[in-house]
């Protein structure tokens, strides 16, 4: 078991956050002073037995559950679901949540080909989409189209990914934008040792 402590100082006080790791280096424990508002909080990560976290749980100083998140795995130890809970309203602190879940799903080669935001606001009935999206890889791994749909499952963005030596080198995306079709591109240089040289961002093309 390991602690660290830090501390973050400022000109009319200070922050002190402290960090607690298990034998196998995982954190467990962060205990966090705020000097602004004068109050503490805790928060505590849960692990399963192939030391995949499974809760995290943040505390107020009465010991009540601020937020928590709980992540759920398939037999692949895939994480296919996240789900973060809010709490209730108190006073004049006002939630607008009742939580938020994402769904990941995976191909064959445990490649990430879809992912799901959902979101539920505490004075509607329904969920809402908060973000969607879609991935395709060619043969090796490497991400080559990355699109983001709508409610309505709608592409409102499309990126095609170019790859030199599994190194990224050039990003062309599509969006609408403003009712028009807009076109980007972004292009990467690498020195020999791997570390970025240059990018360069294009806006080449505007209107349908």
């Amino acid at each position: 078991v390991k602690t660290i402590k830090e501390k973050h100082i400022y000109k009319n006080g200070t922050d002190t956050f402290i960090y607690s790791f298990n034998k196998f280096g995982l954190l467990t424990n962060v205990e966090k002073s705020d000097f602004l508002s004068g109050t503490k909080q805790k928060m505590i990560n849960t692990y399963n037995s192939h030391n995949q976290k499974i809760n995290t749980d943040w505390y107020d100083e009465s010991g009540k559950v601020k937020y928590r998140n709980e992540f759920i795995y398939d037999k692949e130890d895939n994480l296919i679901k996240h789900i973060m809970t809010h709490p209730k309203s108190e006073g004049k602190v006002k939630r607008y949540f009742n939580y938020e879940v994402t769904f990941y799903i995976y191909d064959k080669k445990r490649n990430l080909i879809e992912r799901k935001e959902l979101s539920k606001r505490k004075n509607s009935i329904k969920e809402s989409l908060e973000e969607h999206n879609k991935y395709q890889y060619d043969s090796i791994g490497n991400c080559i189209i990355e699109e983001n749909l709508n409610s309505k499952g709608h592409i409102i963005e499309r990126k095609n990914n170019k790859y030199l030596n599994r190194k990224l080198v050039e990003i062309l995306t599509w969006q609408k934008f403003e009712g028009e079709d807009l076109y980007l591109k972004d292009k990467y240089e690498y020195y020999e040792d791997g570390n970025m040289k240059s990018h360069i961002h294009i806006v080449y093309m505007y209107g349908s």
